[in-house]
């Protein structure tokens, strides 16, 4: 995995989308494992619709305007491929969303004998639909759930022991080799102070998926990167 991209600069404006990996291919029309980098260009997948939908955004009078064009643009492209051939794969579906309620300890090598098929055959199943291996997943779920903890506030002890790392310095091991930055710098004090997020706003409409995201397309870009 190479997991760090940072956009950054004097001042910007970033919309951003959480979306779980097994809507990729459906919205995408790409497989998660087939985009092959950390940062790939929506214009790559999407063609002229990522350079229509990225003028009429910074053409928008309102967040609330943006907000509403992208919706329409993510639900028209859901109801046009909605066929069979763009559905998640049964078995990675339901595996992924089983790592995401566990918080990501959920035992891996348990799973390919709980769905009656070999190790070999579920990790590529998986990978295909998710673009992650089975562990990967689970690591940036435990990782997802730290991040979640940080901006609520709590301190780096209880994070350790709520996500489930075996101690702090374990905890900032897994934040060095994934954010490139320790837990105390990715708090919403140490983020404040970081020169790419001094006058970062976040706005959210949220789409009802529990699924931590493994993409996030930016409106300065529209390219996706995971957190």
């Amino acid at each position: 995995m190479t997991p760090r991209s940072v956009v950054s600069g004097a001042t910007f404006e970033c919309l951003e989308i959480q979306l779980s990996p097994l809507l990729a291919r459906a919205l995408l029309d790409v497989h998660p494992a087939e985009l092959g980098r950390p940062l790939v260009a929506l214009d790559d997948i999407w063609g002229a619709d990522a350079e229509r939908l990225r003028n009429r955004i910074i053409d928008a009078a309102s967040w609330a305007e943006r907000f509403d064009l992208v919706h329409a643009m993510l639900t028209k492209r859901l109801a046009r491929h909605s066929d069979a051939t763009h559905r998640p794969d049964p078995v990675a579906g339901d595996a992924w969303r089983r790592i995401v309620r566990s918080g990501g300890h959920l035992p891996i090598g348990t799973l390919p004998g709980q769905y009656g098929v070999g190790r070999t055959q579920f990790w590529k199943r998986f990978r295909e639909e998710v673009g992650l291996s089975p562990k990967q997943a689970a690591r940036i779920v435990r990782f997802d759930r730290a991040l979640r903890l940080l901006g609520a506030g709590a301190g780096l002890a209880e994070v350790a022991a709520e996500a489930g790392y075996s101690d702090q310095p374990h905890l900032n091991r897994e934040f060095a080799d994934l954010a490139g930055l320790s837990p105390g710098g990715l708090s919403p004090g140490g983020l404040r102070n970081h020169p790419s997020w001094r006058s970062r706003v976040t706005l959210h409409r949220t789409s009802g998926h529990a699924d931590p995201p493994i993409g996030i397309p930016r409106a300065s870009s529209l390219s996706p990167a995971h957190s």
